[in-house]
């Protein structure tokens, strides 16, 4: 399918763990996907050892993993998706406000922020779809939910990559502007990448308890 953009350099390192996702999905070893690729098992063992690769040459490794349900692009052989997805948190601690801006240089034009609730009893629930409704959803959570002073997150978050989607598990102790916590919130958010861009977030919490502590319920 090829790069979507020109790339700017003529060889770029490889995600290795990416690679060897993508090739053991398709029950494949080193040296069948080198036979699909038309390249050496000796290249493909350098991919993913990290290696660096020339840009055909990705574009061609790209083109033999893909199948109809499961496409690959060349840029998710070079994308660190655990690396972004431990920005996008950061930035929800470290940037309130600022989240979408922060991260805006790996949000794909079309990114889904998809938030499960009511909207009636937890207002920044719901589908927002692009870049724009992904900072209106943004703004409307911090007009109701503050982060702690001085809070560390690190610690309560934990990432699970598998080929270009990461599952973060974490325990929040944002909480209502004025309402400090006495446990976390446990949270789920599942990230999904394509060529190298951020295209689909799913947060998954406890709405009930969520909706309690929005409304002051006891």
């Amino acid at each position: 399918m090829g790069w979507k953009q020109q790339p700017l350099k003529r060889a770029y390192a490889c995600n290795r763990e990416t690679l060897i996702y993508l090739r053991e999905r398709r029950g494949w070893t080193q040296r069948q996907l080198a036979e699909k690729a038309g390249y050496t098992d000796r290249l493909i063992g350098k991919a993913e050892s990290g290696g660096s690769i020339a840009v055909e040459t990705l574009a061609d490794i790209a083109d033999a993993l893909t199948t109809p349900e499961h496409p690959v692009y060349p840029e998710d052989l070079i994308c660190d998706p655990v690396s972004l997805a431990k920005k996008y948190i950061a930035a929800q601690y470290e940037q309130p406000g600022r989240v979408v801006e922060h991260v805006r240089h790996f949000l794909d034009d079309d990114v889904v922020l998809h938030v499960v609730g009511d909207a009636s009893a937890i207002p920044f629930a719901g589908e927002h779809r692009g870049v724009d409704a992904m900072q209106r959803g943004f703004a409307i959570f911090y007009s109701v939910i503050e982060v702690p002073a001085n809070h560390d997150h690190r610690p309560w978050y934990r990432f699970l990559c598998q080929g270009n989607e990461v599952v973060v598990w974490g325990q929040s102790w944002m909480h209502p502007i004025g309402q400090p916590m006495e446990q976390p919130m446990n949270l789920v958010q599942r990230l999904r990448f394509q060529r190298g861009k951020l295209v689909r977030v799913e947060v998954v919490f406890d709405t009930l308890e969520g909706s309690r502590l929005l409304n002051g319920d006891s």
